[in-house]
């Protein structure tokens, strides 16, 4: 879970040293084993302190009992350490979480501002739906005060919680994302993800639950599992569902296209929870690793086999609800 996170810095505090006369040499078999599991995880940076806290041994202060030890005590080392994280130019993005239209004369996209940064007439483009238009005004509500309650900003960033207009009448709804119009992120119904199941009930494969990620609900299944991690072993197994507490990595198809990064590219745009529709219950944790072209589910979807049962329902609802806009099956 710690790799999955992208946690960068990882602290081992190798506990009751004192059982074993504090030997140096089995404090680096347990930093190699060690080393070697983060090595195979990608985590970036471990640090490793042998301690006994029966006795406070590298705890707050440096250990008599270990002179062979040249690192920081615990407490030093979670004072001191560099978890700075370099700065990098990051893609806008903006999910929409309320359309804030008190009168005929106004009406603004509210938000908090995921990533990136943006200005009065920048382009930008609404997702799912494709449409495009420019930044009109800004209002952030901590330049409003008493004497000034018109104010707005020519530029926002990340993480601020922001409102927008448009220049033009754009249908903006809770849930969509608003981005720059050269910086667009894939939009598909198909993502790839690793999921970390949370309820005692097993997940199954192609039953309906409700997704939540950043700021839209949107209903989905899990079309298959492409494998299961071991976590004593970090072995891939092959199973058909997933109890409590596995790991997982599956295919998620939604009932419509979103637009989605990746995890490590955008941690609020690239994670989700999962609901049980029936009891309202958060059942799952995930993450998005990639997003599938929407052609490529196309295909499938072109090549599956519907029963007659199936036909009779497409063409009932066709008939009837011709503003459902249903596609021949």
């Amino acid at each position: 879970i710690v790799s999955l996170l992208g946690i960068e810095h990882i602290i081992v505090a190798i506990n009751k040293m004192d059982l074993v006369d504090f030997s140096e040499e089995i404090y680096n078999e347990i930093a190699q084993a060690y080393a070697e599991l983060a090595s195979e995880l990608g985590i970036k940076n471990t640090y490793y302190i042998p301690v006994s806290a029966l006795d406070g041994d590298n705890v707050v202060d440096q250990s008599k009992s270990t002179p062979w030890f040249k690192g920081k005590p615990l407490l030093s080392l979670l004072d001191s350490m560099d978890i700075s994280k370099e700065e990098k130019a990051e893609d806008f993005r903006l999910p929409i979480q309320y359309v804030n239209r008190p009168n005929l004369d106004f009406r603004g996209f509210c938000g908090t501002i995921a990533a990136g940064s943006i200005k009065v007439g920048d382009e930008i483009t609404v997702l799912p739906s494709g449409k495009t238009t420019k930044v009109k005004s800004i209002i952030n509500a901590g330049d409003i005060n008493e004497k000034n309650r018109v104010a707005t900003s020519q530029e926002a960033y990340a993480p601020m919680a922001i409102t927008i207009t448009t220049e033009d009448e754009v249908d903006i709804s809770r849930g969509d994302m608003v981005v720059h119009t050269k910086s667009l992120p894939r939009v598909s119904n198909s993502l790839k993800v690793m999921l970390v199941w949370m309820d005692e009930k097993p997940m199954e494969i192609d039953r309906s639950y409700d997704i939540k990620g950043a700021t839209s609900l949107v209903s989905g299944h899990f079309d298959h599992i492409n494998y299961k991690v071991d976590v004593n072993t970090y072995k891939r197994e092959q199973v058909h569902k997933l109890n409590l507490n596995d790991i997982a990595s599956c295919k998620m198809v939604l009932t419509r296209a979103i637009a989605a990064d990746a995890y490590e590219t955008n941690r609020l745009t690239g994670s989700f929870i999962v609901v049980d529709r029936v009891t309202n219950n958060t059942v799952g944790a995930g993450m998005i690793v990639s997003v599938s072209r929407r052609e490529e589910d196309a295909v499938k979807l072109a090549d599956k086999k519907y029963t007659d049962a199936e036909k009779a329902l497409n063409q009932f609802i066709r008939t009837n609800f011709p503003e459902w806009e249903c596609k021949v099956v």
